[in-house]
């Protein structure tokens, strides 16, 4: 009864998590992001290279030259190397 039930939680949060919207990258304001988006987008991971699995806030950390060349290399259009290319 107990794992049935916490079963039924597990797929509640999941359903609930589903539905609530997930705020669209393209809003953020690349020249003024709050801390919040900020974090989000240093939380994903680098997918290529030395650090390929760790966090960007990794890199930018550990490694700040990798991280500035890092953003050198991104497509210019991005958010990300926007809101990136004004953290170097």
């Amino acid at each position: 009864m107990a794992a049935s039930y916490i079963s039924n939680l597990k797929a509640e949060a999941v359903t609930k998590a589903k539905s609530q919207p997930k705020p669209d990258i393209a809003q953020i304001d690349v020249d003024n992001p709050s801390k919040q988006e900020l974090d989000r987008l240093l939380s994903k991971s680098v997918n290529f290279g030395k650090y390929k699995g760790y966090t960007f806030q990794h890199v930018l950390m550990n490694d700040y030259n990798y991280f500035k060349w890092m953003v050198k290399k991104m497509k210019p259009d991005w958010v990300m190397t926007k809101v990136f290319t004004n953290l170097v």
